[in-house]
């Protein structure tokens, strides 16, 4: 069961990109008035949320195969290997989560303007 962790947190970095892309449809709404700003917006903003997870997602892997070797050899090392996968899904998605946080910032301010005209 212990060996199942990293494949968990890598699961993790796929729900990002789902939220993502609800967001992102969201936005988009019926089409009308989607121009190249907003589509190379949109374009810039599920790229960055890709590759932070992928770069996240590739450091879980490399972590999780190493510690879980090392877990199997010595289980005293299980807490040192949560504690190196945690740092290394926080840190390395860290853009995403603020992409995520600062893009729906920007569209409730937009929407409380449109309420307000």
């Amino acid at each position: 069961m212990k060996s199942l962790v990293p494949v968990i947190m890598a699961g993790i970095l796929g729900i990002y990109g789902l939220i993502m892309s609800v967001v992102l449809i969201q936005r988009i709404g019926d089409g009308k008035g989607y121009d190249y700003k907003k589509g190379f917006s949109h374009f810039a903003s599920g790229l960055c949320c890709g590759l932070s997870s992928w770069a996240a997602g590739y450091a879980i892997g490399v972590a999780g195969a190493s510690g879980v070797r090392s877990n199997a050899r010595q289980p005293a090392i299980f807490v040192g290997l949560i504690l190196i996968l945690i740092l290394s899904l926080i840190h390395i998605s860290e853009p995403t989560r603020l992409g995520m946080i600062s893009y729906a910032v920007f569209c409730l301010k937009k929407k409380k303007k449109k309420k307000n005209k």
